[in-house]
């Protein structure tokens, strides 16, 4: 059995970390471009689920310390991990060595962001394994923030010819290479909310069989 204390200590040290790596990209921006904007900063998806996440790790890591029970975020701990997953694949294979022009030039925040923190994020869901047990029916759930995303990012787009990622600018490819890259990543979300769902619930499991071992 996981210790606990363990847990919540690299979840409140890389929770931490995660934000503390935000808030330095963003004063470091400000202060390196007069022209800073901080909508657009905070309309990357990395920046957006980095922060989800580690306000997740906190308090579930908060909770592990009080002895609190934490089965009421399970939905939220699926989410953090199903958006830093998004995060850390997508940038490895469509956005790596664009780092000045995704906001992350700095070289210690890129590594935490789009590195560290969604490899921590995928891991610590089977670490730390919800007892609560999520259907996939459940887990689709998580898809929604993505979809809202996307439909943001569009129509903001249409408006401030800004988007915070090349695959999602109609320009470099029409809006059929947006709608691919969007349906595939949709599909790579399926699969991990899939994989998720399968492995949650573990720690229910084994109560109801002492339970009935009695």
């Amino acid at each position: 059995m996981v210790n606990k204390k363990v847990v919540a200590g690299y979840q409140l040290f890389f929770g931490s970390l995660a934000l503390i790596a935000v808030a330095t990209q963003f004063t470091l921006s400000i202060t390196a471009n007069p022209n800073f904007n901080p909508v657009n900063f905070f309309s990357f998806f990395t920046i957006e689920s980095n922060i989800v996440a580690a306000l997740v790790f906190i308090i579930t890591s908060i909770r592990h310390l009080t002895g609190k029970d934490t089965a009421n975020l399970t939905l939220w701990h699926g989410a953090a991990a199903l958006y830093m997953t998004i995060t850390g694949i997508v940038y490895i294979t469509l956005l790596s060595g664009l780092e000045e022009s995704l906001n992350t030039p700095t070289p210690w925040v890129n590594v935490t962001l789009h590195y560290i923190f969604p490899v921590i994020a995928f891991l610590d869901w089977f670490i730390d394994r919800p007892i609560k047990h999520v259907t996939f029916k459940q887990s689709l759930i998580w898809i929604v923030f993505p979809v809202l995303y996307l439909i943001y990012s569009l129509v903001r787009g249409i408006f401030t010819n800004w988007y915070p990622y090349p695959f999602l600018n109609p320009a470099t490819g029409g809006y059929g290479q947006v709608a691919v890259v969007s349906v595939s990543i949709a599909v790579l979300g399926l699969v991990a909310c899939a994989l998720f769902a399968l492995a949650s619930g573990k720690g229910e499991v084994k109560k109801r069989g002492r339970v009935e071992s009695r």
